[in-house]
C-alpha cells in the first residue's frame, strides 16, 4: 500500500527564514497518520550533501542553505506501507530585509554584534571585518581567527535557530585565553537572534567570498 505525503512550508516560500515539514498519511484523506523515516540532504546540482544530524520530519532553513535544493528521502516505517517518496524544496534564496542588512555590512566594511561562545560564562562583541573575527569579553577574555571561503566551515545547529557552529580544521587557527576551548576544532556561538545569527553567517561568507575573488583576479 502506498500512503500520502504531505507538504507545508511555513514562512514565505523559497526564503532561508523558512520551515519545511512533512507528514505522512495511509491516505489522501489524512485520516490515519502513519510513521516514516526522512533523510534530509542539501543538494547543488549534481552535487548531494547529507545532513545527518536532521532526523525528525520537520527543517529549519538557515543562510547555509542558501543557493541549493533541500531533498528529503521519505521511506515509511510501518507494517502494510512500501516505497519511497523524494520531496525537493528550492533553490533557496536570502530574504529581503537580510538582504538590506547585509548590503550595508559589506559597504561600511564590517559590523559588531553580541555573542555568547559555548562553555564560556562571558558575554562577547563580536566584531567581524573583511578578513578576520574577534569576539572580546569585558574581562578580556578573547577568540579572534582569520578566516576564508573555505575554513572554518559553517555549521547551524539543528532546531536551535540562534546558534552557529565553527568547525576549524585545526585549533592553531585560532587565537584565544579562554579555558577550556584552547585545543577544540568546534566551537559553538549562540546570538541574541536568530536574524543577528543569519547576519554572522553571511558576513563571513560574503567577506571571504569578495577576498576569494580578488585574489584569484590578482593571481590570473
Amino acid at each position: 500500500v502506498h500512503g500520502h505525503v504531505d507538504v507545508s512550508i511555513s514562512g514565505e516560500a523559497g526564503l532561508n527564514t523558512s520551515t519545511i515539514s512533512i507528514n505522512c498519511f495511509g491516505g489522501i484523506d489524512k485520516r490515519l497518520a502513519i510513521g516514516c523515516s526522512y533523510r534530509w540532504s542539501r543538494c547543488y546540482g549534481e552535487r548531494v550533501y547529507n545532513l545527518p544530524t536532521v532526523h525528525g520530519n520537520a527543517y529549519q532553513l538557515s543562510p547555509v542553505d542558501i543557493g541549493s535544493t533541500i531533498r528529503v528521502d521519505v521511506t515509511p516505517q510501518e507494517d502494510g506501507f512500501s516505497g519511497q517518496s523524494v520531496v525537493t524544496y528550492g533553490p533557496i534564496t536570502l530574504d529581503y530585509t537580510t538582504r538590506s542588512s547585509l548590503d550595508y555590512i559589506l559597504s561600511s566594511g564590517g559590523t559588531k554584534l553580541s555573542a555568547r561562545i559555548e562553555g564560556a560564562s562571558q558575554n562577547f562583541s563580536m566584531s567581524i571585518t573583511a578578513d578576520k573575527v574577534e569576539l572580546l569579553s569585558e574581562d578580556k577574555r578573547y577568540l579572534v581567527f582569520p578566516y576564508n571561503i573555505d575554513n572554518p566551515t559553517i555549521d547551524c545547529a539543528a532546531n536551535e535557530v540562534e546558534k552557529l557552529i565553527l568547525n576549524f580544521a585545526d585549533h592553531h587557527q585560532y587565537k584565544t585565553n579562554i579555558e577550556g576551548i584552547g585545543t577544540s576544532t568546534r566551537i559553538a556561538l549562540s546570538f541574541t537572534s536568530r536574524s543577528c545569527r543569519d547576519l554572522g553567517i553571511l558576513a563571513m561568507r560574503c567577506f571571504a567570498a569578495r577576498g576569494y575573488l580578488i585574489n584569484r583576479s590578482v593571481i590570473e
